[in-house]
């Protein structure tokens, strides 16, 4: 399954393509696209920030899409589905991590810790929107890639293998692609991916999906006209939490009192401290 935004500009730029495309060479697929329009996402919106318990805007980007998503997979009456959370973690797929240099021992050290760093705290980002917004729906999410023994795997492989930093030409999850590569390595798998899909650049799920990200923004612009893009964006959220939606704000803050009160034995987090949006647990609070 896959979901694209309706009004997008250049389908053959989104995952929505790629995805046809892959599924076009499997004859053993029953691959199913859906769409959704601008109205729905806004309707959306407020569900998915009682969800996901945060309006940091990465993760109210990507959680309104998966939302809609889930609810459609839900209604075709499916109770599994398999996602690809953890492999960014654990083969570096995100782009900052192309500012760490190979041939410097401290850049490979502070490498090796930031993929540390992002895979323990997967729990408070990426797996929690994932958690919330198939569970909303009656959904279990399961995650290949976070299976004890490929994690252990993974981050046993020495890091100058998984490094992207742009002098050595290699793209994110280099090491992870060049495994699904004929002319490399040997996959039991009998399709191959095309180039064009194994080699594509990285994008995030909100951005793959079309011009879900700008629709919103110019949206939140008529409402607060004095702010930028991004900002207008993130008060857009604050406002649908603690305004629109009357109780959103107090079941939030209830919620991060909670998790404090079960926080494992250590650094003592002040009450009223807040919860970060993102990469950390409550217990961490930086």
């Amino acid at each position: 399954f896959n979901i694209k935004y309706h009004t997008s500009s250049d389908e053959t730029e989104d995952d929505y393509y790629f995805a046809g495309l892959v599924a076009g060479k499997m004859s053993n697929v029953d691959h199913e696209q859906f769409s959704f329009t601008f109205e729905e996402g806004l309707e959306a919106l407020p569900k998915v920030i009682r969800c996901i318990e945060t309006v940091d805007p990465a993760m109210v980007r990507s959680g309104v899409p998966l939302y809609i998503l889930s609810g459609k997979i839900a209604r075709k009456g499916f109770k599994v589905l398999l996602c690809g959370e953890g492999a960014d973690e654990t083969f570096a797929g995100y782009r900052l991590f192309e500012k760490f240099h190979p041939s410097l021992t401290r850049d490979c050290d502070e490498f090796e810790a930031e993929l540390e760093r992002l895979l323990r705290n997967i729990d408070t980002s990426e797996l929690q929107r994932v958690d919330r917004c198939t569970s909303a729906h009656g959904l279990e999410a399961r995650v290949p890639f976070l299976d004890l023994n490929v994690v252990k795997a993974a981050m046993g492989i020495n890091v100058s293998v998984k490094m992207t930093h742009p002098s050595i030409g290699r793209i994110q999850k280099y090491f992870l692609r060049r495994s699904f590569d004929p002319d490399v390595a040997f996959s039991k798998v009998g399709t191959q991916l095309p180039d064009v899909v194994l080699y594509r650049e990285k994008q995030q799920f909100a951005d793959g999906i079309g011009n879900w990200v700008a629709d919103i923004q110019k949206h939140a612009m008529k409402i607060f006209p004095e702010m930028d893009a991004v900002g207008a964006e993130q008060s857009f959220y604050s406002f649908i939490l603690g305004t629109k939606s009357v109780g959103y704000e107090s079941l939030v803050e209830s919620r991060k009192e909670r998790r404090r009160k079960h926080a494992l034995p250590g650094r003592v987090v002040p009450p009223g401290s807040p919860q970060p949006h993102r990469w950390y647990s409550v217990r961490s609070n930086p």
